[in-house]
């Protein structure tokens, strides 16, 4: 998958290295990251993700997860539960069977 978002990569790329103080960051500053989904075009289960979906390492970036994945998701949950989207359930529900059934969590 492309991302041609430089910012929603960024965001990206903060939890593939599980930088905190850069995600934490890209959120505050653009809220819209955990509200909003990434408009692809592309079919699938993976379909225009929300930023939250990304912590299952799915599609498969790096093949491994950060050591603080935890925080990482949890720095996602915390904004998104502040900024409380209608998405917000439905983000967190898909994003647990993304974590149950892909390859790198496991």
């Amino acid at each position: 998958m492309v991302i041609r978002d430089t910012i929603f990569a960024d965001a990206v790329a903060a939890i593939d290295t599980g930088d905190l103080v850069k995600l934490d960051g890209l959120i505050s500053q653009y809220p819209d990251l955990v509200c909003d989904r990434l408009q692809t075009g592309e079919p699938g289960y993976f379909a225009d993700p929300f930023l939250l979906w990304f912590i299952a390492e799915n599609p498969i970036r790096s093949g491994r997860l950060p050591a603080n994945i935890v925080e990482v998701a949890m720095a996602i949950t915390d904004h998104l539960d502040a900024l409380a989207p209608p998405s917000r359930q439905s983000q967190l529900d898909y994003t647990v069977a993304l974590v149950a059934t892909g390859k790198i969590p496991r």
